[in-house]
This record gives structure tokens, sequence and C-alpha cells, in this order.
């Protein structure tokens, strides 16, 4: 079986389609796979920072507890960073936010305070 020329043109070919599958997957598939996942991610976000929005309000305001930014973090699974409009950071959930640097001239930041809403600004943090 091994010997025949037959099974290995065969064996070639599938192994030549298989390789190019691949390489269309990778190249095509791929990246509008990540498209939709920062995409989902981004609306998920959006819709929580929304509601969250009241509630930054009334811890601003005084009225309410700095603690339930904390809870709401842990139910989302998403670290909430509130800063005021100079870029100071007031809350966040994960820092401190006496030792934290300035947001003021972070790209995002710039966005929302010339369009209202920021969003796509993807960046690790130290």
């Amino acid at each position: 079986m091994f010997r025949s020329p037959i099974f290995w043109k065969l064996t070639t070919a599938f192994v030549c389609i298989i390789a190019v599958t691949f390489v269309a997957v990778w190249f095509v598939a791929l990246p509008r796979v990540e498209e939709h996942a920062v995409a989902q991610v981004a609306r998920s976000l959006e819709s929580q920072a929304r509601l969250l929005s009241g509630l930054a309000a009334e811890v601003l305001a005084g009225s309410r507890e700095e603690d339930r930014f904390g809870a709401m973090a842990e139910a989302t699974g998403t670290r909430i960073t509130v800063i005021d409009l100079e870029g100071i950071v007031l809350i966040d959930t994960s820092e401190d936010p006496a030792v934290m640097e300035n947001h003021a001239s972070r790209p995002e930041i710039h966005l929302a305070r010339e369009t209202g809403e920021a969003s796509n600004s993807v960046r690790q943090s130290r």
C-alpha cells in the first residue's frame, strides 16, 4: 500500500488541500472572528458603562458609597475606573487611585471629550 504511486499522489493531494484550507482559515476567518469578539466585548462594556454612569454621578455627588463599584466590577468581571474632567482617577476597582497616573492624555479620554463617548481603544495597562 505505501509503495503504490496512487497512495502517495492521493496523500499529497489531501495534504495540499488541508494546507490550503488551513491557510485560508488563518488569513480570512480568524481576523473576522477577532473583529467580532472585540465588537461584542465593546458592546458589553458600553452597556455596562451606561448602567454605571448613573451610579458614578450619585457617588460623585456623595449620595452613594464607592463600594458599590467593587461589587459591580466583581459581578461583571470588569475593571471600573472613574475619572474627573481633568483626568484624575477618583475610583478604581483594581488599583489605589491615589497612586495612579493622570488619564487626561489618553486617546480614549480625548475622543470621549470630543464626541461624548469613546470605544475601540485597546491598550494594556501597566
